[in-house]
């Protein structure tokens, strides 16, 4: 396991025990084990990305879409870190 995802896997045994404990569940708003969770997953996504430079058959610019996509989704994940944040 990396860290980057025992962390994320922490993170969500936290907020688990949390709910579990408090039997509450807030479902209208982000919560910040959520976007950890995101986060974590984007960041997989593109350890993905590098891992595919050493594949026979992936192309540059098979690897270039998948970097646009990356990019695309580390700014949808700052929009909803903010109104996480915001407590949207």
């Amino acid at each position: 396991m990396n860290s980057v995802f025992d962390a994320g896997m922490k993170a969500f045994r936290a907020h688990n025990a949390q709910t579990r404990s408090t039997g509450q569940r807030n479902t209208s708003a982000l919560l910040k084990a959520e976007t950890v969770a995101l986060w974590h997953a984007v960041d997989n996504y593109g350890l993905m990305i590098k891992q595919m430079k050493g594949i026979d058959g992936i192309t540059p610019e098979q690897i270039e879409v998948e970097r646009l996509r990356l990019e695309q989704a580390k700014r949808c994940l700052k929009k909803v870190n903010a109104l996480r944040q915001k407590g949207l």
